[in-house]
């Protein structure tokens, strides 16, 4: 097995952003821009919140990985297993609205899994 090398926090951070500006990279083409179809024309339409939105969530994510594999796994479980109660939560009283509901159910299910990895 592959010996792993524990990384120091501003590495951590280096790894996420340059894995955030690796997705928002390919997934601008995909996500940030939708084609409309008017009578007489096709129009872009951005889409550059929900791109941001969702590279952040991939960043995020890859930080707590991050400090998961460090040994801060205690601490990352306690902080995504409360997101993912709280937006179940949110999600069944209605508290605040959603604007992107697939981001937010995506977002979720990435609060959960982290969690899930970060207790085993």
């Amino acid at each position: 097995m592959q010996e792993r090398k524990i990384q120091s926090f501003p590495e951590m951070l280096k790894d996420a952003a340059l894995v955030g500006f690796i997705s928002a990279a390919l997934a601008l083409p995909l996500v940030g821009f939708k084609t409309v179809d008017r009578a007489t024309q096709m129009d872009l339409e951005f889409r550059f919140g929900e791109l941001f939105y969702a590279v952040a969530v991939i960043a995020l994510g890859r930080l707590l990985l991050n400090l998961t594999g460090a040994g801060l796994a205690r601490p990352v479980f306690l902080l995504t297993a409360s997101l993912s109660v709280l937006w179940l939560i949110d999600y069944a009283l209605e508290i605040v609205p959603i604007d992107w509901p697939a981001l937010g159910w995506l977002t979720w299910l990435a609060a959960t899994i982290i969690a899930i990895r970060a207790w085993i």
